[in-house]
């Protein structure tokens, strides 16, 4: 019986450390990972993949799962994240991550079915860089450019609304890796990236002139009234 309790330490051991990396792997998954394949994993249907999904946690094992994070997948939108690679995670990082996605397998006893993707009537079809967006980016950055918990608003976002559109084009290209967002090029042509750019801009020309400041709504309205007022004054004195 004695010759047991190592094997059982041993055991208790590495419960500690796995839970341990799941820890700080859900720490780097929100960080890197949620803004495309959501909090919970479940992806984005036809976009971003669910990583949080029995059939995929089944079927691949996480030198796999270890390997796409570290070198990314080719002609898609999943970037590099090792730093041999330009990325911004050490391996041990990597491996909490693994710790994290596999996790779910535990978790997860029924595979929760995605809602069908929504598809466009016939004859309503978007301008190009809407259509876009709403396949593509509403997902991280909210209906409207107007932001989520997973990524910053578009719609009177500062850089998007100063920037030459060079620059803009150029952050959809090549991501930014240390914020989770995924480079776009070799995923979408520059005549794509550039009608989410026209689609950005137009936003912000929109926007000019519509909304005004509470008070200055206010200070009209009281012009408006002063000036009714003081024109029944005069009316009444001469």
């Amino acid at each position: 019986m004695k010759a047991l309790i190592p094997v059982v330490l041993a055991f208790a051991l590495m419960g500690v450390v796995y839970a341990a990396s799941a820890e700080s792997g859900a720490e780097l998954y929100k960080t890197y990972c949620s803004g495309c394949h959501m909090p919970d994993g479940k992806g984005v249907p036809g976009t971003f993949p669910a990583l949080n999904n029995q059939d995929f946690l089944k079927s691949k094992d996480n030198a796999f799962i270890k390997n796409t994070i570290t070198n990314g997948r080719p002609g898609t939108a999943m970037t590099a994240f090792g730093k041999a690679n330009g990325g911004p995670l050490e391996e041990s990082q990597i491996d909490d991550l693994v710790a994290y996605i596999r996790s779910w397998e535990v978790k997860e006893a029924k595979e929760e079915k995605p809602a069908p993707e929504k598809k466009e009537a016939a004859g309503e079809a978007l301008p190009m860089g809407e259509e876009l967006y709403n396949a593509k980016c509403m997902a991280c950055h909210g209906e409207g450019g107007k932001g989520t918990e997973a990524a910053p608003a578009l719609l009177g976002n500062k850089f998007v609304a100063e920037s030459d559109p060079a620059a803009v084009a150029k952050v959809i290209s090549e991501g930014r890796a240390d914020k989770g967002m995924p480079p776009w090029k070799g995923v979408l042509t520059d005549e794509q990236i550039n009608s989410l750019v026209t689609l950005m801009k137009e936003w912000k020309k929109e926007e000019i002139g519509v909304h005004l400041p509470q008070w200055d709504i206010g200070l009209l309205v009281f012009g408006v009234l002063f000036t009714v007022m003081l024109m029944v004054y005069i009316y009444k004195h001469t």
